[in-house]
């Protein structure tokens, strides 16, 4: 490959990570210091997925995350685009990076390469989509102690690159929660009317929510208010929308972002149910 801006001394690692590119991630079309977005800084390679997301990789002799790379990285967040970003480091270089910049490179969703001399490519951390990392994150202490794992796994979910998935571990919360609180509701008698003719622990999911909202007695549940409950209503319909695989960047783009709305909604959400149900046993 021809390298017009990389350092000479780096020039064998990164002819390494096009080769791991295309043998081990099956990345074919790797593009050596072509423009992605007009007007940013071009990366040193870049390669577009089948699933609508773009691969970059920097370079640099001993920091995992040099301000240059800060920088490139706040460009791309800026632009709300599905790019993830590698740096990558000949493999002598690693006892020269520190801990902290491990730390702040993860943290900014940076993947971390190490390549040994003889061209084996090490990832020590895989990176996240720049348009992910902006994902507002769960304050766990927000909510009990038992659900905590569950969301943590739900956020890790979402961030590693399944947003939907992410998003549907949260609404299976949702779903838990609600459907206790309509049981409760019913053997207690805070009904309207008849009690359902069906069990609200099998009965879909929105029959439940909307048979509830218009029969429930939610001045008896809490401080539960029908706004809440019309709100887990509404995301009912979501439920098992998953939608087809992006296959364009702009496809993905848009996706990722309606499923990083609806991800906070749902924990919001989720949070706003439990606080306005403390005092009601379910």
């Amino acid at each position: 490959m021809s390298f017009r801006s990389l350092a000479d001394g780096l020039r064998d690692t990164a002819n390494h990570v096009i080769t791991f590119l295309r043998v081990e991630r099956g990345l074919k079309k790797v593009r050596v210091e072509e423009e992605l977005v007009k007007g940013l800084p071009r990366p040193t390679l870049h390669v577009n997925t089948s699933e609508g997301e773009v691969i970059c990789v920097e370079f640099s002799e001993t920091d995992c995350y040099p301000p240059s790379l800060a920088r490139f990285a706040e460009d791309f967040r800026a632009e709300e685009l599905p790019v993830k970003i590698f740096i990558a480091l000949p493999s002598t270089g690693q006892n020269k990076t520190s801990i902290a910049e491990l730390a702040r490179a993860k943290k900014q969703g940076i993947g971390v390469m190490l390549v040994g001399p003889a061209g084996k490519v090490t990832v020590l951390d895989e990176p996240i989509s720049q348009l992910l990392t902006q994902l507002r994150r769960i304050t766990m202490s927000d909510y009990p102690a038992k659900l905590r794992a569950r969301l943590s796994q739900a956020e890790s979910t979402f961030l590693s690159g399944n947003p939907p998935k992410g998003c549907s571990e949260l609404y299976d919360l949702l779903e838990e929660i609600t459907r206790r609180i309509v049981a409760a509701a019913i053997s207690r008698g805070l009904w309207n009317g008849s009690p359902p003719n069906f069990d609200p622990k099998i009965e879909s999911w929105y029959n439940v929510c909307s048979t509830a909202y218009t029969k429930m007695q939610f001045k008896n549940i809490g401080k539960l208010s029908p706004q809440i409950w019309a709100s887990v209503l509404a995301i009912t319909r979501h439920r098992n929308e998953t939608g087809h695989s992006p296959t364009t960047l702009e496809k993905r783009r848009r996706r990722d972002l309606e499923m990083r709305t609806r991800f906070e909604h749902a924990a919001d959400l989720l949070r706003d149910l439990i606080d306005n149900t403390r005092k009601f046993r379910y």
